[in-house]
């Protein structure tokens, strides 16, 4: 699968925010969803554009890891069962809903067939200054 970068959101920073501190008990943001939406990213982004929910591409919960200073990771394993196009992509905190702390846009659509598997990471950078 092609990279994308991600944009962090400013649902996903103020979720961040009020967990570090306890405001809130924000969930684990380990699960990724894709899409076919492609506009551009934007940290106003709350949702993906057009969220796939079939043909095994479905919002999945992966598996989260702190790879390097400053960066998130999450990797989810998909079959997918029939024809889907995959051209955005999300990190989210629920299976369905919950908080977008993540979108990037792939720059060309994805097409994939029934009986392929798709290894999805999505990687966010939370660089120092």
């Amino acid at each position: 699968m092609a990279t994308c970068t991600l944009v962090i959101t400013n649902a996903g920073k103020e979720a961040l925010a009020r967990r570090a501190v306890g405001v809130e008990a924000t969930a684990e943001f380990d699960y990724i969803g894709t899409g076919t939406g492609s506009s551009a990213a934007a940290d106003t982004d709350t949702a993906l554009e057009s969220e796939n929910n079939s043909n095994g591409a479905v919002r999945t919960q992966g598996i989260a890891t702190y790879p390097e200073n400053y960066k998130g990771r999450v990797v989810i394993t998909l079959t997918i069962t029939g024809n889907v196009t995959i051209r955005e992509m999300g990190i989210f905190n629920a299976a369905s809903g919950g908080t977008l702390l993540a979108r990037g846009i792939f720059t060309e659509d994805q097409n994939y067939t029934a009986g392929q598997q798709v290894q999805i990471t999505g990687d966010t950078n939370f660089t120092s200054s």
